[in-house]
């Protein structure tokens, strides 16, 4: 939570949470494999290329 208007952050941030799960739970209905990828979890590349090959069916 930013430290400056939180009573603007805060109604937001839950909209955007509410939003992506709804978004989240379209797409799988529709068939798709969703992986959430927050900016602060790309700071480690060779996890982030694990996650992404489990998500995509590579056994490595």
């Amino acid at each position: 939570m930013p430290n400056s208007r939180q009573d603007d952050w805060a109604p937001k941030l839950a909209r955007n949470r509410e939003r992506d799960k709804s978004n989240v739970k379209a797409l799988r209905r529709l068939g798709w494999r969703v992986l959430v990828v927050w900016e602060c979890k790309t700071s480690n590349p060779g996890e982030l290329a694990r996650r992404l090959a489990r998500l995509l069916g590579d056994p490595a």
